[in-house]
């Protein structure tokens, strides 16, 4: 979370004195003022918090001032658990904590970390070459070389940490003066974004550090990642003989691109807005923890043609992926729908596993963004992945998806998403309630673990007047919608009775899974679905019932765990323990039904409720809503059936003797005891 909505959320501001601040701040930048006065300068000024209450702040953000004695200069740094000492950049000197917080202005971020850690060897060996070594880097290895920029994986002796390093290519010399200018203006131009880039913390934005010059090189420096390019896993996927990734798990593509979008959003709403002009799947890269992150933000604007008689008229992008606007040389007329069409591209090839438009020359390409209406996915699928002879499994293109992917590539950006959020929030729509479900045509749905009986390879195709929301969202989150469909197949004749007494076994541990994710919300909707059908062929079973009955209980404690979360002051921790690691040092500042919200240094992570470890998340609740209030108890004591954390479990359900809910506590005791 950024420190201006901390102090909102913190009470120490309203929404309206950050708004009136940030513009005050957003008159400085245009003016140029140097040093730009800080947020927290300007509020500090303005009388709206004080110099205490702003280092607090800093503080809940792993951040703190420091001071140099001797250049007398304050500067704001990263608390890091890794640093034992921080250094002056201009003297050397040790930098400290000054006595007293009573004036917060700070020149630079700009310090010398000193490492706890040895230098890695790599690192070492390298330092020996002088040609190695770069002002305050230190080379390690080419990692990437485009017609604008070649990128090093790099060492920062600064920063302690490894960064990817863009060297930009000169300009080539030209003999016309206005070229020439052009060229330089282009080049400024790039880096003046580039260091408005350096402001954007977001969880899915890849961070630039720094922006200057060594000798006649230009630079950017930003984060290393491990990671894979969207790009690389869409032909990874074709050189398998798929269409792309996203049919191997639309759920999990789509809760990418929704991330994608809300990172995009933050940008074109900083102080200067940034508009990335260049999104397509290269510049996307996803860690091996599967979060995406946008590369080059501000920064992989290129010149790539001019179209002819338009001498003034600066193309910058990918032509496969660009705007009409931008395609045409029409720079007046980018704004965010600009970065809507190119998420509209990034959506386009991951369901049809090409761009929107190709040819054989940049001209080419961009006539048809400006002149030619995309062909509709589906119709484009047809083409692409099933032509005749070829052995590719056959998918079909999610109707919404769709529609959502055409409105993004409308020409007009009128006629487009008004914003990054408003489709981010459409396809968080698609997540919670579309009634769609991807096929593969070619393979039959079988619940898993059962034999293959006739009806289930004739399976009933639903009605469309019911919703099968859950189907989708189960597939979203990892489990199978197979087990929904095979069960409505089953539907016709009461010969085929057993089979649904044998699917709700089957049914019932799958909805155990998502409460054991917290993903409460699904479970009753699936279980409405289900619900539904069963109440025409099994009438007397009360198992719909005793789902609902157990979801509801720690659906009623999850709603008031979200609000205790949401109140001052909120969660903090100092090991977070997720299912695949442990965050350091966290504080939860905001929860919904989907995920929360946690601030780490100056990190904000967005983290689904199934991320949490269920131990974790059960200290979460106890320490958030207390032992006070009997549903609540029964809802945790629940929830630790379904995660098989016994003695908390019966520690709760016999803590509910002598209470009103003492009856259902014994039935859910006989549960454990039976498992």
């Amino acid at each position: 979370m950024d420190f201006g909505h901390l102090l909102v959320e913190r009470g120490l501001i309203t929404s309206k004195e950050l708004d009136e601040a940030l513009a005050v701040q957003r008159r400085y930048i245009v003016e140029g003022r140097e040093p730009l006065p800080r947020l927290g300068e300007i509020l500090i000024e303005r009388g709206s918090v004080s110099e205490q209450e702003v280092a607090d702040a800093l503080g809940a953000q792993r951040k703190k001032i420091l001071y140099c004695s001797t250049c007398k200069i304050q500067v704001n740094v990263e608390e890091r658990a890794d640093v034992a000492g921080y250094q002056c950049v201009r003297c050397g000197g040790e930098m400290q904590a000054p006595e007293e917080v009573n004036d917060v202005r700070v020149i630079d971020t700009s310090v010398i970390f000193i490492a706890k850690d040895p230098v890695p060897k790599e690192v070492e060996a390298a330092a020996a070459d002088p040609a190695r070594k770069m002002g305050k880097y230190i080379l390690l290895e080419e990692i990437g070389r485009g017609g604008a920029a070649i990128v090093h994986r790099a060492w920062d002796t600064y920063l302690h940490q490894y960064v990817a390093l863009k060297f930009l290519k000169p300009p080539p010399e030209s003999t016309d003066p206005h070229a020439k200018a052009r060229q330089e203006s282009m080049l400024l131009d790039l880096l003046k974004e580039a260091r408005h880039a350096i402001r954007l913390r977001h969880p899915n934005i890849v961070t630039t550090y720094d922006v200057g010059r060594i000798d006649k090189l230009f630079y950017i420096a930003m984060d290393y990642l491990n990671g894979q390019s969207l790009l690389h896993l869409i032909r990874q996927s074709k050189e398998k003989g798929g269409v792309s990734p996203f049919y191997d798990d639309p759920g999990r593509f789509v809760i990418l691109l929704r991330d994608l979008c809300r990172a995009v959003h933050y940008a074109h709403t900083r102080q200067v807005p940034l508009i990335h002009c260049d999104l397509k799947p290269s510049n996307v890269i996803i860690d091996t923890n599967w979060r995406p992150y946008i590369l080059d933000f501000g920064l992989a604007r290129e010149l790539v043609a001019e179209r002819p008689g338009q001498e003034e008229a600066v193309v910058r992008g990918t032509p496969s992926y660009m705007a009409p606007e931008q395609a045409s040389g029409q720079p007046e007329l980018i704004d965010a729908r600009t970065d809507v069409y190119g998420l509209g591209t990034i959506l386009y090839e991951l369901l049809v596993g090409r761009a929107p438009f190709t040819g054989g020359s940049a001209l080419d390409v961009l006539t048809k963004v400006v002149h030619t209406t995309p062909e509709p996915p589906s119709s484009m699928l047809i083409r692409v992945a099933h032509p005749e002879g070829l052995g590719i499994r056959r998918v079909t293109v999610p109707p919404s998806l769709e529609r959502i992917c055409l409105k993004c590539l409308e020409k007009f950006p009128a006629n487009r998403f008004p914003s990054a959020n408003a489709l981010a929030d459409e396809l968080e729509r698609v997540l919670m309630s579309e009634a769609h479900t991807v096929r593969f045509d070619a393979l039959p749905f079988i619940a898993e673990g059962m034999a293959e009986p006739a009806a289930v390879a004739a399976a009933v195709k639903p009605s469309p007047a019911r919703r099968l929301a859950p189907a989708w969202f189960l597939l979203g989150a990892g489990l199978a919608s197979a087990v929904i469909l095979a069960f409505l197949s089953l539907r016709p004749g009461a010969s085929n009775v057993e089979g649904l007494r044998v699917q709700l076994d089957h049914l019932s541990r799958k909805f155990d899974e998502q409460v054991a994710a917290f993903q409460v919300e699904l479970a009753r909707g699936g279980l409405d679905e289900v619900g539904a059908v069963l109440a025409q062929e099994i009438r007397e079973d009360d198992w719909v019932d005793r789902q609902i009955e157990s979801v509801e209980w720690v659906r009623t404690m999850k709603a008031r765990l979200i609000a205790a979360l949401n109140r001052k002051p909120g969660y903090r921790v100092r090991d977070f323990r997720l299912r695949d690691q442990t965050l350091r040092d966290v504080e939860i500042v905001h929860a919904d039904e989907r995920r929360v919200v946690a601030v780490r240094g100056e990190r904000t992570n967005d983290i689904p409720w199934s991320a949490i470890e269920p131990e974790q998340l059960t200290d979460m609740i106890r320490t958030a809503l207390g032992s006070a209030n009997p549903a609540d108890r029964l809802g945790l004591a629940i929830y630790c059936i379904k995660t098989r954390q016994r003695s908390e479990a019966e520690e709760l359900l016999r803590s509910l003797n002598g209470t009103d809910l003492e009856i259902p506590s014994r039935a859910y005791l006989k549960e454990l005891r039976d498992k």
